[in-house]
């Protein structure tokens, strides 16, 4: 059963996301996982694309290169804004719940 963190203190300001619900540990690492899922894609879009119609295995232009460069930088950052959240909430309800055991010692 997944525990709901969302009556810590620090976890109620960060507890829901136009993405989803940040309550549980599951849903966080749903988020993140949902983020990685999507850079992943990303990137094979952006591999099937420098790669389809060239002449030879691995080569391509320049502006291909180029472009695929700047998709890439971009699904990145995507990727690092989607991951942070869950990191924070997660790094959040770690570090309130270490203060209740040093409290509970």
């Amino acid at each position: 059963m997944a525990e709901n963190y969302s009556q810590l203190g620090g976890a109620d300001s960060l507890a829901s996301t136009p993405e989803g619900n940040l309550d549980t540990f599951t849903e966080i690492t749903g988020l993140a996982v949902k983020a990685a899922n999507t850079y992943t894609t990303e990137l094979e879009k952006i591999n099937a694309a420098v790669t389809a119609g060239t002449s030879q295995a691995g080569v391509s232009s320049l502006g291909q290169m180029v472009g695929a460069t700047l998709k890439m930088t971009e699904a990145e950052q995507k990727y690092t804004v989607g991951t942070a959240l869950p990191k924070k909430e997660a790094n959040t309800i770690l570090q309130e719940g270490n203060e209740v055991k040093k409290r509970g010692s």
